[in-house]
This record gives structure tokens, sequence and C-alpha cells, in this order.
């Protein structure tokens, strides 16, 4: 299939508020027009001795991106950022911290009152210690732009994000 290039409007946010996550930089609790959505990627080294940085001191920012009207706009946005994460991150001078992964996503399930559960397939790669905390930040704000949304959990191949992470780079 033929890739279209959609030019992507960068949206600073930037917001010194937690949401249960330990991630900060968080996206607006407001849903996005429709027929877009927010992708989370990473302004490295921005946020260098700030209370709210992610990772070695980034913070997150948002490009908004068009959505499919016919699809879930969650899904829709987490497919933006593992499918043109790159890309949108290329044209906006930002970075994205999936871009050594091949993931994609096999299942959203509500598992509670305002929890979601994600499920990626593929293969979880890692450039280095900084990269894990972005990867979570990423993928948690994606999904928690919108409003019902509290919390979530991510598997990747059936396990916890967290828990693959953990391996990895033990802390």
């Amino acid at each position: 299939m033929p890739s279209r290039h959609v030019p992507a409007l960068l949206l600073v946010v930037w917001v010194g508020l937690g949401i249960g996550t330990g991630c900060s930089g968080l996206v607006p609790k407001s849903v996005p027009a429709a027929g877009a959505a927010r992708v989370i990627l990473v302004q490295p080294g921005s946020a260098v001795g700030e209370a709210n940085a992610v990772g070695c001191g980034d913070r997150l920012l948002a490009v908004l991106v068009p959505i499919p009207a016919e699809e879930d706009p969650l899904v829709s946005a987490l497919r933006a950022l593992l499918q043109r994460g790159d890309e949108l991150a290329s044209h906006n001078g930002l970075y994205n911290a999936l871009s050594l992964s091949r993931l994609r996503v096999d299942s959203v399930e509500a598992v509670g009152m305002g929890a979601l559960r994600v499920h990626l397939v593929g293969e979880l790669r890692i450039g280095g210690a900084c990269d894990g905390p972005r990867i979570v930040a990423q993928l948690k704000r994606t999904v928690m732009q919108y409003p019902d949304v509290r919390q979530v959990t991510i598997l990747v191949n059936g396990v916890e994000l967290s828990e693959l992470l953990s391996t990895r780079y033990p802390g």
C-alpha cells in the first residue's frame, strides 16, 4: 500500500501533574477534534532537572494526526504511534523511542471502570536505558489522552511491558 505523507501539527503539551502512572508531560484530558488523535513523542533532554521529566530529562510532546473516521480513535492513535512514529518524529524534530521495535496492536480491552489493557504483538527493542521510560510514557500517554481512560496496562506478547523492561534494564 503506498504511503501518503500527511503533515502533522506539533502541539506542545507540558503539564506538571501525574495521573497515577509515574509519567509526566501529560496530554490534556480533552478529546482531540473528530478525525484526529494525539501521538506522543519525545523531546530528548528538554526537561533536565525538572520535576516532570521523563526518561533522561526528556519532555513528552503530542503530534496531532488525522485518523480514519470509521476506526476506533484509541486504536488508530496507537497504530499511528507504532507505524508512523518515526516519520512523525523526524518531521517534527522529535524522537520516537519505539523506533527499533516492530510492534502492532492486537487488541484493546476494558478491564474495569476506566481501565484498559492494551495487547501488542511483535518485537520490542530498546536503544538504551533511557528508552525504557520513554516507551512506557509514549504508549501510556497516547492511550490516556481519552478522558474515560484512567489506567492502562500494556502487554507485549502477553507479558506486561514493565516486566519486560525490568528484566532488560533492572534498576
